[in-house]
């Protein structure tokens, strides 16, 4: 499978209230199951990088950031 990516908030910097993001490679192969799985990896991604910024800015090092929660349906 080609690679599908999922951007989040890629317009913070005009306005941080608003979210946007983008899926770039969609092709006509992908399923739902394929845009889900990347948003949810894009969606984490961004809060590694959200709470390695905010414990830069604090002072202090994160090691480890975990997501649980949710549950698969069909």
């Amino acid at each position: 499978m080609e690679e599908l990516i999922f951007i989040p908030n890629i317009r913070v910097f005009e306005d941080p209230l608003r979210f946007f993001g983008a899926f770039i490679g969609v092709k006509s192969l992908h399923t739902r199951k394929h845009l889900m799985l990347a948003l949810l990896r894009g969606l984490a991604c961004a809060a590694g990088e959200a709470a390695n910024i905010v414990s830069q800015n604090l002072g202090f090092t994160i090691g480890r950031v975990r997501l649980v929660g949710g549950r698969e349906t069909h």
